[in-house]
């Protein structure tokens, strides 16, 4: 009986195999690709970006866990198109991204999470005033001394991702970090 069982697994594993092959020759049929394109320096910056902003969101804690994480990304940005995409955490809490304009009045009540791309002093000082008193974790894109206001500051350079924290920020924020990513700040990662 035993040599049975090893049949039908067989038998299993052979009509996967061509299953696969079919998909594979109509997507060739099609015109598809048959193997994934390598991404541009852009977008593997932009994948990297997500990656490790997600996982700062990952090791943060809010007054209230939200069952939806509410992501508001402050355009205009250069790195944020893959976090614009994000529908769940690792841990598959869903994410809500919805882009956010500088002056709006909403950013501390309706974000969790505040993503700040390339904006004006005036507009940033704007966004940090709007999360005064919020538990609301802030990301900047273009600060790479992270001296203004954000918890988190993002440093792009080339395939290099580093970031930087601000503490006073931090403790302002109402929002807890693990303290193994307040180690990793300030180290680089290199891409893979």
């Amino acid at each position: 009986m035993p040599f049975a069982s090893t049949g039908s697994v067989a038998a299993g594993a052979v009509a996967l195999c061509v299953a696969a092959v079919a998909s594979v020759t109509v997507a060739v049929a099609l015109g598809a690709p048959a193997t994934p394109q390598p991404l541009s320096d852009a977008e593997q910056r932009a994948t990297d970006v997500a990656r490790v902003v997600l996982g700062m969101i990952s090791y943060t804690r809010w007054p209230t866990d939200p069952a939806e994480l509410r992501m508001c990304i402050v355009p205009p940005t250069d790195y944020a198109q893959d976090l614009s995409r994000a529908a769940s955490q690792a841990s598959g809490r869903p994410i809500r991204v919805a882009l956010t304009a500088a002056e709006s009045p909403d950013l501390g009540t309706s974000c969790d999470v505040v993503y700040i791309g390339s904006v004006s002093d005036t507009q940033r000082d704007h966004v940090l005033a709007s999360l005064s008193g919020h538990p609301i974790l802030s990301i900047s894109e273009q600060d790479s001394e992270c001296t203004v206001g954000s918890v988190f500051c993002l440093n792009i350079r080339d395939a290099r991702i580093s970031f930087k924290v601000n503490l006073d920020s931090l403790a302002r924020s109402g929002v807890r970090v693990n303290p193994s990513v307040l180690q990793l700040a300030g180290k680089q990662a290199v891409r893979p």
